[in-house]
């Protein structure tokens, strides 16, 4: 009996945790949140302002630079 390649597929398990997805897709969150509090702060210059964008950044390091467990 032959098996069909699709039904192989769905017999794999998820490894998507293995493979950096869930990393992957915080990093791009993070990127895009820092990236909006960076162009709040620069369109509407107030110390919070400026001070959120810092904590987005620093966020953002901290996921890239694996500190942050997911």
């Amino acid at each position: 009996m032959k098996v069909q390649p699709m039904e192989m597929l769905d017999q794999l398990p998820d490894a998507t945790r293995l493979c950096g997805a869930a990393k992957a897709s915080a990093e791009e969150a993070a990127f895009e949140d820092a990236r909006e509090a960076y162009a709040v702060a620069t369109g509407y210059p107030t110390i919070e302002n400026f001070r959120a964008a810092v904590r987005a950044y620093d966020e953002l390091l901290a996921l890239v630079k694996g500190e942050v467990k997911l």
